[in-house]
């Protein structure tokens, strides 16, 4: 699998990240493998690091996948999402991916941030820089 992620109990924090060649069912499937792993809540941070994220994603994709992260398995909102991406494409598609995630996540005020900078993103997060990492 090209994306890695780890969860971090203490501190309440998902970190993922694409390595090399990453595929759209790697991307589809990855909530349901966390979910299989922990369930998230309210105060779930999750920082996505998709500098490097190749999966080919079509408008339908990131619909389901913004649908699959606006909410638990039983329907309680999520916490928020740092998206962090590096080129003008990867930033639309997450902006993208934004809005279906927090039409989803209605009548909840889930959010979801894009970042071109992983420190900014981890301070939005509240987590110092440089600390987390996916492993």
């Amino acid at each position: 699998m090209a994306i890695t992620w780890t969860y971090d109990p203490a501190q309440d924090v998902v970190v993922e990240s694409c390595l090399g060649e990453t595929e759209r069912a790697d991307v589809l499937g990855l909530v349901r493998k966390q979910r299989t792993t922990f369930e998230p809540t309210p105060s779930t941070r999750y920082l996505c690091d998709y500098r490097t994220c190749s999966a080919p994603m079509t408008p339908v994709d990131l619909r389901v996948f913004g649908r699959d992260r606006a909410h638990s398995r039983d329907g309680r909102p999520v916490g928020p999402h740092a998206i962090v991406v590096d080129t003008d494409v990867r930033y639309g598609m997450a902006r993208m991916l934004q809005a279906y995630f927090e039409f989803y996540s209605a009548p909840h005020d889930n959010v979801m941030r894009v970042f071109r900078c992983i420190d900014e993103a981890r301070q939005w997060l509240g987590l110092p820089a440089g600390q987390v990492a996916a492993s």
